[in-house]
């Protein structure tokens, strides 16, 4: 009988010691797990903000052609306004020059 007793406690003990290097194994196995999530996700933070600079870095340049695309327009709209009302542009300012060097008592 004492030779069972003592069979079953070494089987619990043995049984003991696997259950604590199993444990040991899985948290090692855990931990290089979690080192390797995280380092996969430093990886992907840090290629996240690389694609974000790029396409903010494209936008603003884009922002920036079309800015000087529609600063381009607008003068040559101005110019364009210029040239076909000559005319009515050059004959206000000889009014306006005329009203201004006319003496006050001069009739219209």
């Amino acid at each position: 009988m004492r030779e069972m007793v003592e069979k079953i406690l070494s089987a619990e003990a043995e049984a003991k010691d696997r259950v604590e290097a199993a444990r040991k194994e899985a948290a090692a196995i855990r931990s290089e797990a979690d080192l390797a999530v995280e380092r996969r996700l430093q990886e992907a933070r840090k290629a996240a903000q690389e694609k974000v600079r790029d396409i903010v870095a494209a936008a603003r340049e884009q922002g920036r052609r079309e800015q000087e695309s529609l600063v381009r327009e607008a003068k040559e709209a101005g110019q364009r306004f210029i040239q076909e009302h000559a005319g009515a542009i050059e004959e206000t300012i000889a009014r306006v020059v005329g009203r201004i060097t006319r003496p006050e008592y001069a009739e219209d």
